[in-house]
This record gives structure tokens, C-alpha cells and sequence, in this order.
């Protein structure tokens, strides 16, 4: 919709009211402002590290404060465990091995043998 009328303001006035409603108090210049100057943190001060999960802390977010179903979400966890006792991600080449390209010389010889013959026969 922002593609197609360009600004919020736009997309706002030509949206559904049945189907969508927007708040009174929605602060689309805020939020446009948002995408425009988001606030970014210099990757050179973040220091990323894998470990295992915090399921305590995942079931207390996913389960107590949003709602999910903890059957669920402790299954979930378990398999980012499995996961990451695996190890990292295997290469494409490890399923199927490294590309190789066979050039049989003796099918040149034999496709320039073919044209030879056919310009031969068109004299």
C-alpha cells in the first residue's frame, strides 16, 4: 500500500474501515520516523556467542506472558538443543560431493568428425 499511495497519510485514508481500523491516537509520523532514522547499533560493539538456550527464561516469555502452549514450546526447545549438539551446518558438496566436470576428448573428435562429413556431403 505505502508503494502504491507513498506516504502513510495516503494509505490511511484509502484503507477498508470494515476491515481494518485505526486507532485515533496512532502516531503513523512516529512510526514512519522509525523505518526512516532506526536506531542501529554499531556491530563492532555487539559480540554474538551460541549457547544454549534459557529455556526458564523462553517458557516464562512465550508461555506465561504471550500465551503459547509450553507442550509446545519445551518440544521446540529440545530440538534447538538436538540442533546445536549437532554442530555447525554442513556444506551442499558434503550431501552430494564437490562438482566435477568430465571432458571426454574423444566426443570432440567425434563431433568434428560429424560436421567434417556433413560439409563433405553438401559439395
Amino acid at each position: 500500500m505505502i508503494q502504491k499511495h507513498k506516504t502513510i497519510e495516503e494509505a490511511i485514508k484509502h484503507l477498508d474501515p470494515k476491515k481494518y481500523t485505526v486507532p485515533e491516537d496512532f502516531r503513523y509520523k512516529e512510526s514512519a520516523q522509525l523505518f526512516l532514522e532506526p536506531e542501529v547499533t554499531d556491530p563492532a560493539t555487539v559480540n554474538l556467542e551460541w549457547k544454549l538456550p534459557d529455556a526458564e527464561g523462553i517458557i516464562n516469555f512465550l508461555v506465561h506472558d504471550k500465551g503459547f502452549d509450553e507442550t509446545r514450546i519445551r518440544s521446540g526447545i529440545e530440538k534447538l538443543k538436538k540442533a546445536k549438539k549437532k554442530g555447525t551446518q554442513k556444506r551442499l558438496e558434503s550431501f552430494f560431493g564437490a562438482a566435477t566436470v568430465k571432458i571426454n576428448p574423444n566426443k570432440r573428435k567425434k563431433e568434428a568428425a560429424k560436421r567434417k562429413a556433413k560439409r563433405s556431403r553438401k559439395k
